[in-house]
């Protein structure tokens, strides 16, 4: 059921629920931290492994750079969707 358009109650059931898009971004955080500690955590178990001592830096460093990559995209994604929702710039995509 959708509320009116003038009754100020969220549409639960149209494509902007806020429910859903806070699950979507709970979604998207989690998956940025498990990009940024799971190869750091991949270099430890190899260290140990190996008897090395450097893989857990390198592994901590690429999942660094693995997720603000990853956030840079996100945020270049929702400012397109913003721009269209304004009436502004046209999706490239």
């Amino acid at each position: 059921m959708a509320a009116s358009p003038g009754s100020g109650q969220p549409d639960w059931n149209g494509p902007n629920n806020p429910l859903g898009e806070a699950l979507e971004w709970a979604a998207r955080i989690m998956a940025v931290s498990l990009e940024m500690v799971l190869p750091g955590l991949g270099g430890e178990w190899l260290d140990r492994r190996l008897g090395t001592g450097f893989l857990v830096i390198v592994g901590f460093t690429l999942g660094i750079l693995a997720g603000v990559s990853h956030l840079l995209l996100m945020t270049a994604g929702l400012k397109r969707k913003v721009r269209r929702r304004s009436g502004g710039e046209r999706d490239e995509t």
